[in-house]
């Protein structure tokens, strides 16, 4: 799955890159084709914080963003789990108290 969705970004990564050659958007997000990969991950996974880890992070060195990046996909991974946890607990229970009453 790891495979598959590396390679759907490293093609869209290719199509973008040649797409938006010597426009605004390759300077900014587009230069290389790993950088494509790097942004169209990051928005893809959370874009909510696209820009904090790539400005602010990238700084401070590559190891951090990558560091923060997966503390914020491990993050919400655990709580998806746990909202999913309560969710069967809550069905578990409502179907205990249809079958006695």
């Amino acid at each position: 799955t790891m495979f598959l969705v590396t390679l759907i970004i490293y093609v869209f990564a290719i199509i973008f890159r040649n797409t938006a050659n010597g426009t605004a958007l390759e300077e900014k997000y587009f230069p290389t084709v790993p950088r494509s990969m790097v942004w169209l991950m990051l928005t893809a996974v959370c874009p909510d914080l696209a820009d904090t880890i790539d400005e602010d992070f990238s700084d401070a060195g590559w190891y951090l963003a990558v560091a923060y990046f997966f503390f914020v996909v491990l993050i919400s991974f655990l709580v998806l789990n746990l909202l999913i946890g309560v969710l069967v607990n809550v069905v578990g229970v409502v179907a205990t108290v249809e079958k006695e009453a």
